[in-house]
């Protein structure tokens, strides 16, 4: 008995192991069981991942933050041992003397690494448990400040404050008028220009008669104050101050105003004391909310409404002023992250809360908490994804979305990793980030410095692990739009010559997308650590010499010269003559002189198909002994791969045609058959592999199976 095995797709990502057998699963027909340094794309295929681009050295283990004011003015903001370092997608930012501009911190890198932060603009909001809340901000390309948060209102109280009594028909001050005396007492604020409205000036009180009329009131004036839109003025009445009026001028006559005693000038409030240190923060409804403090862990705190850095309060409460609120829950789980969607979800140690209110704005007197799963959530921020919010469990060992559901009107959602176990047994997820183009891809840095890929399309029903690693450990990760793609980077960890260095990187694009015809030289970037050299950007000289690897001193490197593969060399320090001098570098000698150079530590790309078996249900090849005959593999912009039924016996493709020895293979779309000697076995797999730093795209297996034997 003959099959013919048929795989087209690639969307269920790599299968745990567990799942060998579970041909009646429809993932197990578009799965795999190893995915190593492959990208599953959303349409089906899966490619060679870009190479990492070495971009500078860092001087320890480094937090990555994205800092994005538009989607053409991006920083990585990179936070090491007490200092703050900027890159953008070119490298590091540089001072007017053309210095690294780095800003010294109070931060550790322990501290940095649990820091929340929530962007608005030029400001960048950071909390942690172990300080009040700061806020870095840019006033200029090389020009930005680490400054502590003031929660006191920005607007003075206005000064000098003072009051008389006035009788309107002798035109003079009068203290009584026979009718008994009492004490009138005011106070005054300002609104700047930002529409703040300051605390209440000091107290100024007149003696005058209970019983105040048009013809006899208390007349008040104080300074001007800089800047002041309009002076709001505010009466006593039984210990407690209520509105009589506005003024545009530093005078007020007070004649026989009732006190509107729901309308209350503003009290000074700093919830951010005494080791009271909010951990996450984010906006909602155009407040700043704060949440998971060690006193308090599951309080939040919304600032004013519009005015993200006052935390005023009036007595009664008005409705845009701050407030706060506590989780009523069966166990108290610190607040762990914050997001803000329809409604603010919130994730603790336990539960996963929504936020929301009845009239759809959120106020003192309208604010309710709902639960909506009892997942559990890690410290990790929690990442959104079109409508969809992705979080890591408490364990963090699992991901889980939710996502609203319009007939329950609540959130629910699924396990990401369930059918990936393997990937996350005995590990943890330290940090992540979502690369939206042009793949839909969430990475993940395990504990153990590996990393793993997440092709995520939810309407396409896209769910897709992928494995990636490299020659050190991944630390960090962080994303920033791009002009046509997402731009990745991450913290490496590498051992050059015995010691531990720490470098910063960027994921090159695979361009599995581009057409063939525009597929070039210089677009082919398949190593780590790697450095490129292209003629056309340095006047079309050709180079033999490449220098500039200190950062890969001693290591063996791969060699693409003019898109053809050289052979590896270890990078040294070399000597050559150049215009009769004598020039030293370190780094490598191709041989003969190229115009496209690329430059980097190897990788191998790996697919291991899931168990070949028969898919039709009448004639079920489970524990049968089989053997591939041939195998069919459709490939596109791909010239270089090995094909095998695992991984120690691979026949290599032969792409090479009228090409000359040395001369770059052009890229090919098209299936290729391979026949194989396999020996039966119970269970069968297609291998693909890819050890050149040359790109790989698989679209379809087709193996040729028989069984029997």
């Amino acid at each position: 008995m003959a099959f013919h095995g048929f795989q087209s797709s690639f969307t269920a990502g790599e299968l745990s192991p567990s799942l060998a057998v579970r041909i009646d699963l429809a993932r197990y027909h578009t799965g795999c069981s190893l995915l190593e340094n492959m990208v599953v794309h959303p349409h089906g295929g899966a490619s060679k991942r870009g190479g990492l681009r070495y971009l500078a050295a860092l001087a320890g283990k480094t937090r990555l933050m994205p800092f994005i004011f538009s989607s053409a003015e991006t920083y990585v903001l990179a936070w090491s041992e007490k200092k703050l370092s900027f890159f953008t997608k070119e490298g590091q930012l540089l001072d007017g003397a053309g210095n690294p501009y780095v800003l010294t911190t109070p931060f550790s890198y322990e501290t940095a690494k649990k820091m929340g932060f929530v962007q608005s603009a030029d400001v960048v909001y950071l909390v942690s448990e172990d300080f009040a809340p700061y806020k870095l901000c840019r006033y200029a390309h090389d020009n930005w400040k680490l400054e502590a948060v003031n929660f006191s209102p920005k607007a003075a109280p206005p000064a000098g404050l003072g009051a008389w009594l006035y009788d309107v028909r002798t035109s003079s001050e009068k203290t009584s008028d026979g009718n008994g005396l009492k004490q009138w007492s005011f106070v005054v604020t300002q609104i700047n220009q930002a529409g703040e409205e300051s605390l209440p000036s000091a107290v100024c009180s007149v003696e005058g008669p209970e019983n105040l009329r048009q013809t006899c009131y208390p007349k008040l004036s104080w300074q001007q104050c800089a800047g002041a839109e309009e002076y709001r003025i505010y009466q006593e009445k039984n210990g407690k101050y209520g509105y009589i009026g506005s003024s545009l001028v530093p005078c007020f006559d007070a004649k026989n105003i009732a006190p509107d005693m729901t309308d209350c000038p503003p009290k000074a409030h700093n919830p951010f004391v005494n080791g009271n240190y909010p951990s996450c923060v984010c906006f909602h409804q155009q407040r700043l909310v704060f949440a998971g403090s060690k006193k308090r862990p599951q309080t939040l705190w919304f600032s004013r409404t519009g005015n993200f850095e006052s935390f005023t309060r009036s007595s009664p409460v008005k409705a845009d002023d701050a407030m706060e609120i506590s989780i009523a829950g069966n166990e108290v789980s610190r607040i762990s992250w914050l997001v803000s969607l329809r409604t603010l979800l919130v994730g603790t140690g336990g539960t996963e809360w929504e936020v929301k209110s009845n009239a759809g704005a959120l106020t003192a007197s309208d604010i309710s908490l709902v639960p909506q799963s009892y997942r559990g959530s890690s410290r990790l921020p929690a990442l959104i994804i079109g409508s969809s919010v992705l979080h890591i469990n408490r364990t963090q060992r699992e991901m889980h979305d939710l996502v609203y559901d319009f007939g329950t009107d609540s959130y629910s959602g699924s396990d990401h990793a369930v059918l990936a176990g393997h990937l996350f047994a005995n590990r943890a997820i330290t940090d992540w980030a979502y690369q939206q183009s042009p793949d839909s891809v969430i990475w993940c840095v395990r504990d153990d410095g590996a990393l793993l890929g997440h092709t995520f399309l939810r309407e396409h029903e896209v769910f897709a692990w992928h494995r990636h690693d490299t020659q050190g450990k991944f630390i960090a990760v962080c994303s920033l739009p791009g002009a046509s793609a997402d731009e990745v980077f991450f913290v490496v960890e590498r051992e050059i010559g015995e010691q531990k260095h720490y470098f910063l990187e960027r994921m090159e694009h695979n361009r599995q997308n581009t057409p063939q015809e525009d597929m070039s030289a210089s677009s082919l970037f398949y190593v780590d650590c790697g450095l490129s050299y292209h003629a056309k950007e340095n006047r079309d000289v050709p180079i033999r010499y490449v220098g500039g690897l200190e950062h890969l001193q001693g290591m063996e490197v791969a060699i693409i010269a003019n898109g053809a593969v050289c052979p590896r060399q270890k990078v040294r320090t070399l000597s050559y003559e150049k215009n009769g001098e004598t020039v030293q570098i370190a780094g490598i000698d191709i041989g003969y002189e190229a115009y496209d150079i690329v430059i980097g530590l190897p990788y191998a790309a790996k697919l291991k198909s899931m168990p070949v078996e028969a898919e039709n249900g009448y004639a079920n090849t489970l524990g049968k002994r089989k053997r591939i005959q041939g195998i069919s593999v459709y490939f596109q912009n791909t010239n270089h791969a090995k094909i095998g039924t695992d991984f120690t016996r691979m026949n290599e493709v032969k792409w090479r045609r009228n090409e000359k020895p040395g001369q770059a293979v052009d890229l090919q779309t098209d299936y290729v058959f391979m026949h194989l000697t396999q020996h039966y076995e119970n269970q069968n797999h297609v291998c693909i592999m890819s050890e050149a730093p040359l790109p790989l795209t698989v679209l379809a297996l087709l193996p040729e199976v028989q069984v029997g034997g």
